[in-house]
């Protein structure tokens, strides 16, 4: 592929996928899913119940506080966590208070956003969320966490919207990285003026003259998604480096929220960050596997599903996922171990969710070995995803706008301690 931004840790984290093989005879741990099952089920209702006025709710901080350490513990409890890791962890994750607050100044900036954009850009708060407690920082809900997450729906809902003409598409991307560049900040219209004020929230948080590298990520992320547009509607698939893109566009994305979190990075926390974000992408792209080959667009995973199973690919990426952990995240406190815990159980739910979904497309043997190995029983994911769809249509303030079904683990809509959950492409 040609050049790419911050090439030396893309390289290092592709270099990793190519050294690690499947695993497949690896010990399984022991798992007390019914325990497991139970409260998670426990965790969804008290948290639902929390839904209905969460726009219009007036807590106080240390209400806020309570509620947070009250769902982050029961959640941490149904993976089994570390009892001393689900301490740390409870009093470091804001999970509600972030929720709250950024929900607040998404409709305060946008009365007319819809909720579900306003949940696709409430997932990228919580992956900085986590960025923020590796890197030392507090978690909180800062301006450029804020504006970096509302770009999500205010360019990629832009562009995919089929009623907006590619010519005015394509103004619009020159527009942006112009503005990105910082070479602009005259908007011409009312959307352009929307993106302006969110790019406005970053600067305020980190000065151009002062934190160069900050738009340099940011640049990396917007040039990943204008690529990534080639794996859509190819007649060959060996006319575009899949997994490059995969790895570009994952991975630029946490990088620049990593850079969001401090200005400026060490070479480890770019390779963590960098190759997280390459895990959520992979995540991402397991779970769309039937979306994406209906929109006829390709990926690593579903070209695999399309021409043989993903038995051997998924093994291999789980393999990734432990080598990663392993190697890049460095695990120099005990705070950070306690993260490491979260966020592997985090990566392991998304993709047990995946596989459920994706069932036809592994082998029946290997499809028994992979449920075997899940935190939660599929019959309990797939009953909370209903739950949850049918609770959300019921709640005016936090109502969808389109009647999709919500994915129980795709779309965490509902807490922060989700935070490890995925970044929506």
């Amino acid at each position: 592929m040609n050049s790419v931004l911050f090439p030396e840790v893309h390289k290092e984290i592709m270099n990793l996928w190519w050294e690690v093989s499947c695993n497949s005879k690896k010990k399984r741990q022991l798992i007390n899913r019914a325990s497991n099952d139970r409260l998670i089920q426990k965790y969804i209702n008290e948290v639902m119940d929390l839904v209905p006025d969460i726009k219009a709710i007036n807590l106080t901080e240390e209400q806020k506080q309570e509620i947070s350490i009250k769902t982050t513990v029961l959640f941490m409890d149904s993976m089994n966590m570390n009892p001393e890791h689900i301490e740390i962890l409870s009093n470091k994750l804001n999970g509600y208070e972030v929720l709250v607050d950024f929900i607040r100044r998404a409709s305060e900036f946008d009365p007319q956003m819809e909720k579900e954009d306003i949940l696709q850009a409430l997932r990228n708060v919580w992956v900085l969320n986590i960025m923020q407690m590796y890197l030392g920082q507090k978690v909180q809900l800062t301006d450029a966490a804020f504006g970096y997450s509302m770009l999500y729906p205010l360019t990629d809902n832009y562009l995919d919207n089929e009623k907006i003409t590619l010519n005015d598409k394509k103004t619009f991307n020159r527009w942006l990285e112009k503005r990105l560049k910082g070479e602009t900040y005259i908007a011409f219209n009312k959307h352009q003026k929307k993106v302006s004020a969110m790019i406005k929230l970053i600067e305020n948080d980190f000065p151009r003259n002062n934190y160069p590298v900050v738009y340099i990520s940011l640049l990396a992320i917007f040039d990943a998604q204008r690529r990534s547009m080639k794996q859509q509607h190819i007649s060959n698939i060996f006319d575009i480096p899949v997994l490059d893109l995969t790895f570009y566009k994952g991975g630029s994305s946490v990088l620049a929220d990593a850079f969001l979190c401090k200005g400026c990075l060490n070479e480890e926390e770019m390779r963590m960050a960098y190759g997280y974000g390459v895990i959520l992408q992979m995540a991402d792209d397991l779970q769309d596997v039937l979306k994406d080959i209906k929109k006829e667009h390709n990926t690593m995973m579903n070209i695999q599903a399309r021409y043989g199973s993903l038995d051997e690919l998924v093994c291999k990426y789980k393999a990734f996922i432990e080598e990663y952990l392993n190697i890049f995240f460095v695990e120099d406190s005990l705070e950070r171990s306690a993260l490491k815990e979260l966020v592997a159980n985090g990566m392991k739910i998304i993709i047990d969710n995946g596989i459920v979904h994706t069932k036809q497309y592994f082998t029946k043997e290997e499809y028994q070995n992979l449920e075997e190995d899940m935190i939660y029983s599929p019959e309990v994911m797939i009953k909370l995803e209903k739950k949850l769809s049918r609770k959300l249509k019921k709640t005016p303030r936090l109502t969808l706008a389109s009647s999709k079904k919500i994915s129980f683990i795709r779309k965490p809509l509902l807490s922060g301690v989700f935070a490890s959950l995925g970044i929506k492409k």
